[in-house]
């Protein structure tokens, strides 16, 4: 049986996560697994600082809404669910 972290919050609750296999605490509050934490937060900074992606200044602003590739996939969707 999974137990609870025993982590008690500022308020006095208990930590909801599940607890490490042979450990106390879950991830978030395991003295052991500090470098990890550490380390997944660099690597979430890294990845959420990468440059945007964006289409080229060339691309023409025509609404999907009105091509005629949309219209047949709405007139597709409206077959397959009155069906």
């Amino acid at each position: 049986m999974k137990t609870q972290c025993e982590h008690r919050k500022p308020d006095g609750t208990s930590c909801r996560a599940y607890a490490r296999t042979d450990d106390r605490f879950c991830f978030f509050h395991s003295p052991e697994t500090a470098h990890a934490r550490r380390k997944a937060r660099k690597a979430g900074g890294i990845a959420r600082s990468k440059k945007a992606s964006a289409l080229p200044a060339d691309t023409p602003h025509k609404s999907l809404r009105n091509s005629r590739a949309a219209r047949a996939d709405g007139e597709l969707l409206n077959c397959i669910i009155t069906k």
